[in-house]
């Protein structure tokens, strides 16, 4: 589970993806108040128990839509 929280003096807009099947997010997005936090979980979907044996990454980029900065943590599954 990450936590998201807006620091800025305004609303922030954020929009969440990965880019392999075996991993699902619990939203894609969303909108911040200021001084608010929300949870966004990441989660193995049963894809995950049908992947070969080895070492497996995927990405999750979490995006403010008003900036444009991105933010991208790695899920490994071995």
């Amino acid at each position: 589970v990450y936590t998201l929280t807006n620091n800025a003096p305004s609303n922030v807009d954020w929009t969440a993806a990965v880019n392999q099947s075996w991993v699902s997010l619990s939203t894609t997005g969303g909108s911040l108040l200021p001084g608010n936090s929300a949870p966004l979980t990441v989660s193995l979907t049963p894809q995950a128990l049908t992947m070969p044996v080895g070492i497996h990454t995927a990405a999750v980029t979490i995006t403010n839509t008003a900036s444009g900065a991105v933010f991208s943590r790695t899920v490994t599954l071995r």
